[in-house]
Order: structure tokens, then C-alpha cells, then sequence
């Protein structure tokens, strides 16, 4: 048996578009579910892969974060919230780039 919470899955959310001249995106949710916690406010610097938002969906907690540095330009949603997917949850403007994809380890 493999037990989620053993492996740390985390969801990166895609963004709105990806970040332009000025660096600015939206944080997307990535299926509809209602918005439990938000860990950042407005002004937050942020590391790939930090956690932003937590979503509950189908009965489990599932963490949004971004793939990029970035700082936090603007929350849009509140805790308690439902979402639809695609729903813009958070504006970020990147100040730095993605790290490399690794190749995904078998479950």
C-alpha cells in the first residue's frame, strides 16, 4: 500500500497564460472544489513550489502551488469558497524562472 500522504503530491496549478513581458499571471484552480485555506496575502514573495492555496475537492485536501518564484500581486478568493476549475485564484508576477521538469518517478 502506497498512502498519499507518504508522498507528498502536490497539484501545480496552470497558470492563466504564461507570464508575459511584465511577468504577470493568474494562478488557475485546477478543478472546481471550495477554497479551504489560502496562505498567502497580497505583497508575500513566494518559491516554486510553495503551497498558495488549499482546495477541497471529492473529499480530500489537495495543495495549489506555482511552478516559478513569484511575488503575490493580488488574492482574488476567500476561504469557503467553491471555485469552479479554471477559476483565477490568486495574480502573481514571476521574479524568477521555472525550474527544470524532472522526469516523474513510478507510484
Amino acid at each position: 500500500t502506497t498512502w498519499v500522504e507518504d508522498r507528498g503530491l502536490h497539484l501545480a496549478a496552470p497558470a492563466t497564460s504564461a507570464p508575459g513581458r511584465e511577468g504577470v499571471f493568474g494562478l488557475e484552480a485546477p478543478f472546481p472544489g471550495q477554497v479551504v485555506e489560502v496562505r498567502v496575502k497580497a505583497g508575500d514573495e513566494v518559491a516554486a513550489g510553495a503551497v498558495l492555496v488549499v482546495l477541497s475537492a471529492m473529499k480530500m485536501l489537495n495543495d495549489v502551488t506555482t511552478d516559478r518564484p513569484a511575488k503575490v500581486l493580488e488574492v482574488l478568493v476567500e476561504p469557503q469558497t467553491q471555485v469552479a476549475g479554471g477559476k483565477v485564484l490568486l495574480k502573481l508576477r514571476a521574479t524568477g524562472d521555472a525550474p527544470p521538469q524532472e522526469a516523474d518517478a513510478p507510484l
